[in-house]
């Protein structure tokens, strides 16, 4: 997967290990390259897990226990959770969670999920050059694509009225214009070619990762050049045309510092900034998912963080100075992933499920 869209895990391991083994609440110093430490001026919140939200483990709705979850998505009827093999369906406001599930029987693994306007049909991208549909009536069906040879797959998908915008991994284009049959109907965004020496430079080598697809506001699909600031809106007919940034231009990908929290006392905290993974919207406003912020003092009411310690996770807001990081925090849980309408929302961590209303919901700070 793209690797902006993932924790700096091994980083982050490296804070928890010095963090872990700090006494408190004697100062201690911070790590290479951190900043300095100051007061916390970070706002905290918890607005996924108040007590109004309903949690269910994936193990009581039949997912393997050594599964994680990809993704969440919603629509006005059922939760969806993707997982590397399998997907689950989750009716809304039933007061027992009863998950159909539908299981992969191929080779190839689950990445990403989008639903589909037309029909409600959720169409997932996976590691081959294979896309899967599976119908309102829940039948698995199986898309290859058409003309395509090599290996290769992808790690994100977005479907729109007129077609389904995939990107490839590790290709010359980013952006691959599909139809519902799997026949590519056109690309975008070509990888500048670059060469060290007189040497081509492999594709594989260049980062793979031009744009990002995500949805504006009005869910219109965009991709976002995030390496040169620009945003480009596609209309029907597949045409990109360059829009204004907006809330986009507030948000870097390139920071990469260790910040502090707490610095020197029982609840100190760590995370590497820059890491900008999905965007959701939260009561209308733009929030970008972040890193994971670690921490040993929490006891954990919803299973282990992947370090045995609890684990708060940083939302970026997009701000008219720049960005601001919140620190949110669900009972030591990271959020792998969210998703939200005007009525509710659904977030998933490494095993768990959390659905609420968004009226009665917090605001964000």
């Amino acid at each position: 997967m793209n690797a902006l869209r993932n924790p700096c895990w091994i980083a982050v391991l490296l804070l928890l290990s010095s963090c872990a083994a700090a006494p408190a609440p004697t100062s201690s110093p911070a790590p290479a390259g951190a900043s300095a430490p100051e007061p916390d001026k970070v706002s905290r919140v918890s607005l996924l897990c108040g007590e109004s939200a309903r949690i269910v483990r994936f193990e009581t709705m039949g997912v393997p226990a050594d599964e994680r979850p990809r993704a969440v998505a919603l629509d006005s009827r059922n939760v969806y959770v993707l997982f590397p093999s399998r997907l689950l369906r989750i009716p809304q406001g039933e007061e027992r969670f009863q998950a159909e599930m539908t299981v992969g029987r191929g080779d190839d693994l689950w990445v990403a999920m989008d639903l589909d306007p037309v029909d409600g049909s959720i169409w997932i991208a996976t590691d081959r050059f294979v896309l899967r549909r599976i119908s309102p009536d829940w039948k698995n069906e199986k898309i290859q694509l058409q003309k395509v040879s090599g290996e290769g797959g992808f790690e994100d998908i977005r479907v729109t009225r007129d077609a389904l915008y995939a990107v490839p991994i590790c290709s010359q284009d980013a952006v691959w214009r599909l139809d519902r049959t799997g026949k590519v109907l056109g690309s975008a965004f070509p990888v500048p070619e670059r060469k060290v020496g007189d040497e081509p430079l492999d594709v594989s080598q260049l980062g793979c990762s031009k744009v990002r697809l995500e949805r504006d506001a009005e869910g219109n699909v965009v991709a976002w050049d995030h390496e040169n600031g620009k945003v480009f809106r596609v209309d029907g007919q597949g045409a990109w045309t360059e829009v204004a940034p907006g809330f986009f231009k507030a948000i870097s990908i390139h920071d990469s510092t260790a910040k502090g929290l707490g610095v020197g006392t029982a609840s100190e905290q760590w995370y590497i900034s820059g890491s900008v993974r999905d965007l959701f919207y939260w009561k209308g406003r733009p929030v970008f998912l972040g890193p994971m912020a670690t921490r040993s003092d929490t006891k954990l009411a919803m299973g282990s963080g992947p370090f045995g310690v609890g684990s708060d996770t940083v939302l970026i807001l997009p701000d008219a100075g720049g960005s601001r990081d919140v620190v949110h925090n669900c009972e030591g849980a990271y959020l792998f992933d969210v998703a939200t309408t005007a009525e509710r929302y659904a977030a998933i961590t490494e095993d768990a499920l959390i659905v609420g209303q968004m009226a009665g919901a917090p605001d964000l700070p």
